[in-house]
């Protein structure tokens, strides 16, 4: 470790400088890189993000078959909930998660209702009137 008075080179666990007798302080850690990263990792989020970033994971959940006839609709409804919670602050920075639910969604909800349809016609011609 170096002095920051005389920049002599001291012992590793030194309390004080061996040429000048100046008292040694340790440098203050670096925030571990998890907290300033834009990672799973990261900050939690909150707010709108939170929001948007919880519809994304439900649109994701509702590409299960059936699960998607609940899922879809309402992660939906939550994105744009976030969408317009979002619009006008700052901070909002989950533009691609809340895109890809409001997307995904739409084509969960979609998808699975036209599979409920598509089976009850199937089902319906095969008793004749």
């Amino acid at each position: 470790m170096r002095c920051p008075a005389c920049n002599a080179v001291n012992a590793r666990d030194a309390v004080e400088c061996a040429a000048c007798k100046e008292p040694l302080r340790r440098r203050a850690r670096r925030r571990p890189a998890s907290q300033d990263s834009d990672t799973p990792f990261g900050a939690k989020p909150e707010g709108s993000n939170l929001a948007a970033l919880f519809a994304y994971r439900l649109s994701l959940f509702g590409l299960i078959p059936v699960v998607g006839l609940a899922l879809g609709p309402i992660s939906v409804l939550i994105a744009a909930w976030a969408w317009w919670k979002g619009r006008n602050d700052p901070a909002f920075s989950a533009l691609g998660p809340l895109f890809a639910a409001l997307i995904l969604g739409s084509l969960d909800a979609l998808t699975n209702w036209g599979g409920v349809v598509l089976m009850a016609l199937g089902l319906m011609s095969l008793h004749p009137r």
